[in-house]
């Protein structure tokens, strides 16, 4: 529970749906001191209050979760940290572009976006997922919002960020111990990315699903998503494509294939750490996968072909003080 911060997006929802609190209260049967606790941040709804609440407001259950987790920013200590940059003049005029998408949302408010979940996962670090994923959400649910009406020359741009932002809230939700809460945000990241047309991110959103499917134990997805990230049409940076190809190496080893094609495999991504070029690390991607970070990374690999002592000597090979 997000304690004593109000929570904006069920406000806006609940006015969205025409109801004042002491109607949406009538309505719930309960009182509207409670409907304003909850709305506060003070309390949340009951479980089995949840499916009426949600009817209410004309919303899925999973979204009235995310709408009990949204918070105001303006109360919320990390963001004013982060702070967002923007100077009065381009608060109103994003103020404006979220009430009028069609006619005010730019590629300048794209950029906003991108911006704040930039820091958001900069951040994640020194804030932690219970104070990030609310803040992330947030601006998820302003880029659904808009993306319905926004003009189609600013839509891919919106859709690849919203993305970008889906598969980070899918690895806080992971990081918070709730791994059901992430197919659906990898889902909706993948179909953003396809009405995109932004190909990197729908090979890294399955380079991502193949991770969360070896935390899960399910070899045969680490291999067959690493895969269909690996020979799709994705056009992914050569560091990702390494870190593609040591999944795939490690969903081999999981399904039992021989040790000198997992090795082949290893060899392919020390080979495109090689030809790593500028143009790929100015990805937003990332950078995960390097050549230091190479060692550690193969060791799962000879774990999960049986052969530990590879793997131990690589992770020394990694960190030679522990020898």
């Amino acid at each position: 529970m997000v304690k004593g911060r109000k929570r904006v997006g069920l406000v806006r929802a609940r006015k969205a749906a025409g109801f004042t609190q002491e109607e949406a209260a009538h309505q719930l049967g309960v009182d509207r001191s409670t409907v304003g606790r909850w709305e506060n941040g003070d309390g949340e709804p009951l479980p089995w209050i949840r499916p009426k609440l949600a009817e209410l407001l004309g919303v899925t259950l999973e979204r009235l979760e995310e709408l009990l987790l949204a918070v105001d920013t303006e109360t919320n200590p990390s963001a004013a940290e982060a702070g967002d940059g923007l100077d009065p003049d381009e608060q109103r005029h994003l103020a404006v572009a979220l009430a009028d998408a069609r006619r005010y949302l730019d590629h300048s408010v794209v950029t906003y976006f991108r911006r704040q979940l930039d820091t958001y996962e900069n951040d994640d670090g020194a804030y932690g997922a219970p104070t990030t994923l609310p803040l992330v959400l947030g601006i998820l649910g302003a880029i659904e919002q808009t993306a319905r009406e926004v003009r189609l020359d600013v839509l891919p741009q919106l859709l690849s960020v919203g993305a970008w932002g889906a598969e980070f809230a899918a690895f806080l939700y992971r990081e918070l111990g709730n791994p059901e809460r992430a197919p659906s945000w990898y889902r909706r990241g993948t179909e953003w990315a396809q009405e995109a047309g932004d190909t990197a991110m729908q090979g890294y959103l399955l380079m991502k699903k193949s991770h969360s499917a070896y935390e899960e134990r399910d070899a045969r997805r680490v291999l067959t998503l690493a895969q269909a990230a690996q020979y799709g049409p994705y056009q992914l940076p050569r560091h990702i494509r390494a870190e593609v190809t040591q999944l795939e190496a490690r969903g081999l080893a999981m399904t039992g294939e021989s040790l000198s094609t997992i090795e082949r495999k290893l060899d392919d991504a020390r080979v495109l750490l090689a030809s790593v070029t500028p143009e790929d690390l100015d990805s937003r991607l990332g950078m995960y996968c390097t050549e230091d970070m190479l060692p550690l990374r193969n060791a799962p690999c000879y774990i999960e072909a049986g052969k530990p002592r590879q793997a131990v000597t690589l992770r020394l090979m990694q960190n030679p003080l522990k020898a």
